[in-house]
């Protein structure tokens, strides 16, 4: 994605949580949010879900979220997943690596009042104990219109701890 890399906030998980959240870093003064995610030892065989944040600062888990992903996966191949009207988006940034993950996703418009939230993703993870990679390139859906401000990270899970680093960076 073309354009000005600024940073707004950096987070770092340097203690396992089960929810991470990542508030206020969704204004007005973009439209296109690219967000980082770094997990170097994700403790857990699960996938991460995000939640949007409302301008109230809480989380919007009702079921207008949708998730598309493509999944190419070194053993098994290619696989499609589409999971409509969830209550999070599913795996933007790892499907299931237990020996890291990262990625990228890019968030259009999540502070608009008229225009739907939408994201992309691509991300790679790793599986301990065997040569299993997975490269997961995704697409995001909020279906209502609704102002957000944040975000939170979660592990589907239990164990549900994960840590890292988490990036966000407005696009202009």
């Amino acid at each position: 994605m073309l354009g000005l890399y600024e940073l707004i906030r950096k987070f770092e998980i340097d203690n396992p949580y089960n929810t991470f959240p990542c508030p206020d870093v969704f204004s007005a003064d973009y439209d296109t949010y690219a967000i980082t995610v770094n997990l170097p030892n994700n403790v857990s065989n699960t996938e991460i879900r995000m939640y949007l944040y409302d301008t109230s600062g809480s989380a919007m888990t009702d079921t207008n979220y949708d998730s598309h992903s493509k999944i190419l996966d070194s053993t098994t191949g290619a696989t499609d997943s589409i999971e409509p009207s969830l209550s999070y988006w599913k795996a933007p940034f790892s499907n299931s690596g237990t020996e890291g993950s990262g990625g990228m996703l890019y968030v259009f418009n999540p502070y608009s009042s008229t225009l739907e939230t939408t994201a992309m993703s691509q991300s790679i993870n790793h599986h301990t104990g065997s040569s299993n990679f997975q490269y997961i390139r995704g697409t995001y859906r909020r279906r209502t219109v609704e102002q957000s401000t944040g975000f939170s990270l979660n592990r589907s899970v239990s164990p549900r701890t994960f840590e890292g680093i988490v990036t966000v960076y407005g696009i202009k």
